[in-house]
């Protein structure tokens, strides 16, 4: 099993952010299939997960 974590920056009240920190497990298989995906786009999981990502 591997970890990932997510972190949500949003723009709270008053002007302050709020980090939200989401954490999950995924399996050998996900983690093998992100990190190709990844690959793909010529980036790490890392920075594909710290980029900023646009919530709906």
């Amino acid at each position: 099993m591997y970890n990932l974590l997510f972190l949500f920056y949003t723009n709270g009240l008053c002007g302050w952010f709020i980090i939200i920190r989401l954490s999950i497990e995924i399996t050998s298989d996900q983690h093998q299939r992100l990190k190709a995906a990844t690959a793909l786009k010529g980036e790490s999981i890392k920075n594909y997960m710290l980029k900023p990502k646009k919530i709906s």
